[in-house]
């Protein structure tokens, strides 16, 4: 799959999930980096990000 801006992501997610991600996020999903460290205040949406990221690798990327 070619790739894809974080406004398209944050539209195909919410479409997938009825889930709005931030711009930030979307970045952290986009991330090709090894690592990311993903840091904010409770109820901030790490765990969203994380589940994002893990839809991301398997329906865009064709990760198994």
């Amino acid at each position: 799959m070619k790739n894809i801006d974080a406004k398209k992501l944050i539209t195909l997610f919410k479409k997938a999930s009825g889930k709005t991600l931030t711009e930030d996020q979307a970045a952290a999903v986009l991330s090709e980096d090894a690592n990311v460290l993903l840091s904010a205040r409770a109820g901030a949406g790490k765990t969203l990000t994380i589940a994002a990221k893990v839809w991301y690798l398997t329906t865009m990327k064709g990760v198994n």
